[in-house]
């Protein structure tokens, strides 16, 4: 796969956390779509192709890109426009950790942080399109809110 084929049209995970519908509709997905393991993976920068949230933050992330890591540790760059305006971006490295959580037996959660003024949270994938990689939905532990990515 190409990194600039597909992955434009990924839209990332790692930085979004999206006001959606309720989480009774996300009860009955399949744990074999719920595989962090799929998006970490992926290599070449990933874009952010599509928000519908209200944030903490005016910094809206525009990129996320695997620096390095193995097992359940990777470094991660993510790179934002401050204030949500202006042509340059801003690059923050944030470790994340997989980990599976309670009920699963592969990893479907990560521990990171958006930048640094924000603290280290729980972001649990609920699914993934393994197909085109294409979406990816989260909930995550900070405003207790699911995303899309």
């Amino acid at each position: 796969m190409k990194p600039g084929g597909i992955m434009i049209g990924v839209l990332v995970a790692f930085s979004l956390v999206v006001v959606a519908t309720s989480l009774e509709k996300f009860s009955n997905i399949s744990q074999n779509r719920q595989h962090i393991e799929d998006l970490i993976g992926l290599s070449g920068k990933l874009y952010v192709k599509q928000r519908n949230y209200g944030a903490e933050t005016l910094d809206r992330c525009h990129s996320a890109e695997k620096q390095e890591g193995s097992g359940d540790c990777f470094i991660y760059t993510l790179r934002f426009q401050p204030n949500g305006t202006g042509p340059s971006l801003i690059g923050y490295n944030t470790t994340v950790k997989i980990f599976a959580t309670e009920g699963y037996t592969k990893p479907n959660a990560a521990n990171y942080s958006f930048g640094p003024r924000f603290p280290v949270k729980m972001r649990e994938l609920l699914f993934i399109n393994k197909k085109t990689i294409a979406q990816s939905w989260w909930k995550s532990s900070i405003m207790g809110k699911m995303g899309a990515s």
